[in-house]
């Protein structure tokens, strides 16, 4: 209502356009006084082990991992107190890629250790369920391992600098909800893989499967069985030749062939 009047022109009240929005998350890094750090990260794909402290802070978000929406991953963090110290190790993954860790469910705690050197923290391996609402694509995964006096509670913050700590920042590639073939396909895994004796396949407790078929290289069919029990998930494996095997875990109508190696 232009003064007070009646708007004559309503077609020029809106613009559209096409932006570009960039950003970074805050800069973050602590000290290199003391050798409090974060010695290792595993997540998924991600095996960092044994990174030492270079600096207060550590790029490696060349080092990127997928993950789906709605599924599970075990994160493990190394630390090292720099002595008979306590420690503490925060982690936030930026879900809504705003740029930023304060959201709700963005920050996980990795537990507050004292006196280690290159060793797990306390609350290692924490599961993480990639959230439903997670923004699809790259985003930031920031790690934080923080002194602090002993019941002072000092505990990390992600846009923290100056203090006795390291950081390190990593890339997840968030993907969709796998299907029900892909979540049955990542519900199982065979160990030890190569294998000599025994091969063990576990699942989780919503895959039991229905049997199993295993074929050598050129695709003979070596040994089958239908799974009645809980034993019939170890494979005794002592009296197959050395080489190349595929395994056939089937379950209803769907199947995974998985391959190991017979020493």
């Amino acid at each position: 209502m232009p003064n007070g009047g009646t708007d004559e022109q309503t077609g020029n009240n809106v613009i559209a356009t096409n932006l570009d929005i960039t950003g970074a998350n805050c800069s973050s890094a602590g000290t290199t006084t003391f050798n409090t750090s974060t010695e290792g990260v595993v997540f998924n794909t991600i095996s960092n082990l044994n990174s030492g402290k270079p600096s207060g802070y550590s790029d490696f978000t060349s080092t990127s991992t997928d993950v789906n929406i709605n599924s599970s991953y075990d994160l493990s963090i190394y630390a090292n107190s720099d002595g008979n110290y306590q420690i503490i190790t925060y982690v936030w993954i930026d879900w809504n890629q705003n740029c930023n860790f304060d959201d709700v469910g963005e920050q996980y705690d990795l537990g507050t250790s004292a006196n280690i050197v290159n060793d797990l923290t306390a609350n290692s391996p924490l599961s993480i369920t990639i959230p439903s609402g997670a923004s699809l694509g790259n985003t930031t995964m920031r790690v934080t391992t923080k002194y602090t006096d002993p019941g002072a509670n000092q505990f990390p913050t992600s846009c923290e600098n100056g203090h006795d700590a390291e950081v390190e920042d990593y890339t997840l590639n968030v993907l969709g909800a796998l299907s029900i073939d892909e979540y049955y396909s990542n519900s199982l895994i065979i160990y030890p893989n190569p294998v000599t004796d025994k091969l063990i396949i576990k699942v989780s407790d919503s895959y039991v499967p229905d049997n199993y078929k295993i074929y050598n290289l050129i695709g003979q069919l070596i040994t089958q069985k239908s799974i009645a029990n809980i034993t019939d998930l170890e494979i005794n494996t002592s009296d197959f030749s050395n080489g190349l095997y595929f395994i056939r875990v089937s379950k209803d109508n769907r199947s995974t062939v998985l391959k190991f190696l017979k020493n």
